[in-house]
């Protein structure tokens, strides 16, 4: 009986043996979390030192590393933007798994010091707020800017146009009659084709925009030097020509046909000339017989013009200039039989004539590096005509008498 007992002890021993010597690996899990708030933190890598054994953390925080061999380790924790953590002579054996909750705290790091300096987005340096400025390829880009100013401008907040006809704007709900326009420092007229008195804007720009430098483009706060605007100011520059080559282009548009040159005047001491022409495309069509519906044809054209001359090394003389004539006549009264016309009444002959000019020159001398002086002096002008006559008709549709019944001069 005693040797039977012996040997049940005997077979269990050698089978807990074995089961020790088969159970040479175990599995370590746990949590690694924020020491301050508890916060579990995905992604961290916890590694075997020295090994290539390790796991990372999921979204809860939670990880898994199977096949430890049994013994004694440390544990390397790393994550981003917290300092890394080691747990030293982690005992692992193969009675059961081992499960830790490692706590990692955050890394502050010196950093070398950010200078922050303001970008002037205005020419005008006593411009503080409520400025933008603008160049000719933000006039090209800006959706519906038709490659004018205007409607480019309706474009930035506070600012609303006032319609497709026109490029009026209305500027944080003030009348778009207070709006002033500058031509180099120089208040200037109405610069649209056929502008009524009185009024901003116009359905065609004279403003060329390929003869355009930066301008400044205010919508209120305006510099003591904007004394005649209430609305807004459009502060318009114009280029100097390329002084080292000669430059052609010519393009045709909805808006006009137009040629542009520039180019140097002397290589030798850097002068150059700029001029850009433009013709109405509609009245083109007109001239070759071309039916676009209706006898109101917009007729315009205008030039822009720019001559630099530098003097020595300090000192510039430019001559400028832009203008722009522009007619829409609808005459009624030679027709023999009615005929429908897609614009205007076809009881009354309309003349309407819209015309505007500056010529200038400037002198620019740079006394030192933080003082310059500049002397603009112009002339501008403009001069707007309308004229409507009432057409009286027999029974035969022949015209009785005409009767002026509308008209004006400015």
């Amino acid at each position: 009986m005693k040797k039977n007992i012996y040997f049940l002890f005997y077979i269990i021993a050698c089978l807990i043996t074995e089961l020790a010597d088969a159970q040479t690996t175990q599995t370590i899990k746990g949590k690694v979390v924020d020491k301050e708030s508890k916060a579990p933190l995905y992604g961290a890598v916890v590694r075997l030192q020295d090994t290539t054994i390790g796991e990372m953390t999921d979204t809860n925080g939670n990880f898994i590393i199977r096949g430890v061999p049994v013994g004694k380790h440390n544990l390397n924790v790393t994550y981003f933007g917290y300092l890394s953590a080691s747990v030293n002579e982690l005992q692992v054996t193969s009675a059961r798994e081992v499960i830790v909750t490692i706590e990692l705290e955050q890394s502050v790091q010196q950093l070398s010091e950010v200078a922050v300096s303001q970008v002037r987005e205005h020419i005008n340096e006593m411009a503080l707020i409520s400025s933008k400025t603008f160049n000719v390829d933000e006039v090209e880009r800006y959706a519906g800017s038709r490659a004018d100013i205007p409607r480019m401008a309706s474009n930035f907040a506070g600012v609303q146009g006032n319609d497709d006809s026109r490029n009026d704007i209305v500027i944080r709900g003030n009348s778009p009659t207070g709006v002033l326009w500058r031509l180099e420092d120089i208040d200037i007229p109405n610069p649209n084709h056929f502008n009524i008195p009185g009024t901003t804007g116009g359905p065609v720009t004279v403003l060329n925009e390929n003869t355009l430098s930066n301008c400044d483009f205010f919508t209120g706060a305006f510099p003591a030097e904007y004394g005649n605007g209430v609305a807004g100011v459009f502060d318009v520059k114009l280029r100097n020509g390329n002084p080292d080559r000669y430059e052609f282009t010519a393009q045709m548009g909805f808006l006009g046909t137009e040629l542009c040159g520039e180019g140097p005047i002397s290589k030798s001491n850097g002068s150059s000339f700029l001029f850009a022409y433009r013709y109405s495309t509609l009245q083109l069509f007109t001239s070759l017989h071309i039916n676009v519906g209706t006898s109101a044809i917009p007729n315009y054209q205008d030039l822009t013009f720019k001559l630099n001359f530098p003097i020595g090394k300090k000192a510039t003389v430019a001559i400028f200039g832009i203008g722009g004539l522009s007619s829409i006549n609808q005459v009624f009264s030679n027709l023999t039989s009615f005929q429908p016309d897609l614009y205007g009444p076809a009881d009354r002959d309309q003349y309407f004539n819209a015309n505007m000019g500056i010529v200038g020159a400037e002198f620019n001398y740079t006394i030192n590096s933080k003082t310059y002086t500049k002397l603009v002096i112009a002339e501008s002008g403009s001069d707007v005509f309308e004229h409507n006559n009432y057409i009286f008709r027999g029974l035969t549709y022949h015209v009785d008498s005409l009767k002026n019944i509308l008209g004006y001069n400015e």
